[in-house]
Parts: structure tokens; sequence; C-alpha cells
């Protein structure tokens, strides 16, 4: 079973980014809503380190995976 890896960088405060490297979108959301609260956006990456995909707090991921 091949489980997909995301890095993602999440914007917690103004000024404070930080950078995870995560296997499903929906929990990481879920941590951020609980360690973070005001976050506001994340980004995910995927291994090759293009951009594929952002969320915000409004905007929240649907499924585990892209």
């Amino acid at each position: 079973m091949n489980i997909k890896k995301y890095q993602v960088i999440a914007k917690v405060s103004s000024d404070k980014f930080v950078k995870y490297h995560i296997n499903n979108l929906v929990s990481f959301a879920r941590f951020l809503d609980e360690k973070f609260p005001d976050w506001r956006f994340f980004n995910v990456f995927d291994q090759t380190g293009v951009q594929v995909k952002s969320y915000t707090k409004n905007d929240r991921p649907e499924t585990k995976t892209l």
C-alpha cells in the first residue's frame, strides 16, 4: 500500500508559519484547530515540491488525500 505524503506550510498567526509532513489532510486541519485556533490557511505540496492545493479555515479538506 502506497501512502501519500504531503509537505504542508500553514500560516498560524499574522507573522508565523509552520511546516509539517503529513498524510491525512482532514486530521491536519483538526490539529490546526486545536494547536493554532487562529490559523488562516495551509498550502499542500507534493513530493516534488510543487504546490498542489491550498485550504483555508473556511474552505477545508473533505478527504484524507488529494
